[in-house]
């Protein structure tokens, strides 16, 4: 490793960051207190501008691959399960679908975690 090498480790309980060169971490100091990061990963500030000054083309790929497996999902259920809703997506790659008409909404909850293997938050009674 050269000597002003900064080894990247897997944080800790006990540290975040590991540094060969001291003077290497006072950089490291000035520039963490700098973007506010006093624990946890200041890579992870690095990625996410990143992200926003040059995500533009996975962004694009990323929603149409949403749209594309969530077009694919109503369709599916549209052919195998006519009776459940599909509701729109709306600001989320969550998908809600209404299997009233398949299954008492009392037996969904242990339907979908015991058999489907899937998490279930909460059952709105009401609806």
């Amino acid at each position: 490793m050269p000597e002003d090498g900064l080894p990247i480790v897997e944080p800790t309980d006990n540290y975040y960051q590991a540094f060969i060169n001291w003077e290497k971490n006072e950089y490291w100091d000035i520039y963490t207190n700098g973007i506010r990061v006093l624990f946890g990963n200041a890579f992870g500030s690095v990625a996410c501008e990143a992200a926003y000054e040059g995500g533009e083309e996975w962004y694009r790929d990323v929603k149409k691959q949403i749209w594309s497996n969530y077009e694919y999902l109503k369709q599916t259920f549209a052919e195998k399960l006519p009776g459940a809703v599909v509701s729109p997506l709306e600001g989320t790659y969550l998908c809600w679908i209404d299997l009233r008409a398949y299954i008492d909404p009392e037996k969904t909850k242990e339907l979908i975690q015991k058999r489907c293997r899937l998490a279930v938050e909460a059952i709105c009674k009401n609806v």
